[in-house]
């Protein structure tokens, strides 16, 4: 797609996710998936990569841009560095909660 211009962001912390955003990445975040929620101001996209056996994982943003027929994201999985076992396997469920500016333009997840 023709991208018309980068889109501003910020990756939010838990902490700072809405709460009604958090239920609905919490019902979801242990398989894969993308959604987005749009409130009067601001468009929160969300994407999960489901369980993963260990934590250190990190989600990067690649690309966020507005495009004629829609708002392109991309992100990538970050998978942490080899280290020693572990004993005890604690499941993770690696997510990123993305909010810009509210537009009527679809999400487009790349």
């Amino acid at each position: 797609m023709d991208k018309i211009r980068d889109v501003d962001y910020t990756v939010m912390t838990q902490e700072n996710i809405p709460e009604e955003v958090l239920r609905e990445v919490d019902k979801r975040k242990e398989k894969e998936f993308r959604m987005t929620f749009r409130d009067g101001e601001n468009l929160y996209i969300c994407l999960g990569y489901g369980e993963k056996d260990r934590g250190g994982y990190s989600i990067s943003v690649l690309d966020l841009y507005e495009a004629k027929n829609g708002l392109y994201v991309q992100t990538e999985l970050v998978v942490p560095k080899e280290e020693k076992p572990v004993d005890r396997v604690v499941p993770t469920y690696p997510y990123i909660v993305i909010k810009t500016e509210y537009q009527e333009k679809p999400v487009v997840f790349l």
